[in-house]
């Protein structure tokens, strides 16, 4: 718990990761590196830089600090810039301060966010059943949520609820690959994140934290991830990544 904060926020401290992350030779977190072609690209990303990062921020827990404005700040004829305002305001307040959201835009913030003129999808990814010592709480409910939402505004929605490696790569590649002509894509992600060597990584729930090499190998490259979804075509595709890469850390979401 943090007493400084008003609301009591739980950390998810776990000494495995730790000790991973104490010898894996850690970069500063870097902004994703987006395709030149990618107009239409959005990446919103929470952020506890240089601490360890949040997992409930409440008890019980009812998720983390930005899904639940995620989803209720999400409307059709709102404007992303608006939507992102309302999720770092959301964020902050959530928190007591202490994480805060970021935009990474290559294109345009004054469209609206679900246009009407494409096909909206959505993939969902929330990972909780990590090995001992590494489970979370929240992500399952911050998924569950945001497809909820995603589902309410006619969004096409495909959940990956606790997926191992393969299940996570094949869904990823089956949303991607099966997006239809004129998408807008959106993608959530909430779970363990990390830097390791320059690298940021979401790894699946049967990830290997005994060296760098397993963890990164048990993951999904963030980054990667990033420039795939833009590089599908279609006006819109925004990346919601509910997860931390801090450079040093007691834990890790």
């Amino acid at each position: 718990m943090i007493g400084s904060t008003p609301r009591s926020i739980r950390i998810a401290g776990f000494a495995a990761l730790a000790a991973f992350v104490a010898t894996s030779g850690l970069a500063d977190a870097r902004l994703a590196r987006v395709p030149t072609d990618s107009a239409g690209l959005v990446v919103i990303e929470a952020t506890l830089p240089g601490e360890m990062a949040l997992d409930c921020v409440d008890n019980p827990c009812t998720g983390s600090a930005m899904s639940p404005v995620v989803a209720s700040a999400l409307e059709r004829e709102q404007t992303v810039a608006r939507w992102f305002d309302r999720i770092s305001a959301e964020v902050a307040g959530r928190s007591g301060g202490r994480q805060h959201a970021r935009l990474i835009a290559h294109g345009p913030v004054d469209r609206a966010t679900v246009p009407a003129d494409c096909k909206p999808i959505g993939l969902v990814i929330g990972n909780t059943a990590y090995p001992a010592g590494l489970r979370l709480e929240a992500p399952k409910l911050d998924a569950e949520r945001v497809a909820a939402r995603f589902q309410d505004l006619g969004i096409e929605t495909t959940s990956l609820i606790d997926a191992d490696l393969k299940t996570l790569k094949a869904g990823i590649s089956a949303f991607l690959d099966g997006a239809p002509e004129n998408a807008c894509l959106f993608v959530y992600y909430s779970g363990h994140g990390a830097t390791v060597k320059g690298r940021r990584y979401l790894p699946a729930i049967d990830v290997n934290v005994g060296t760098p090499k397993t963890f990164a190998d048990g993951s999904i490259d963030a980054d990667e991830l990033i420039n795939r979804v833009g590089s599908v075509p279609g006006p819109s595709q925004i990346v919601l990544i509910d997860s931390h890469f801090p450079a040093t850390y007691e834990g890790a979401r």
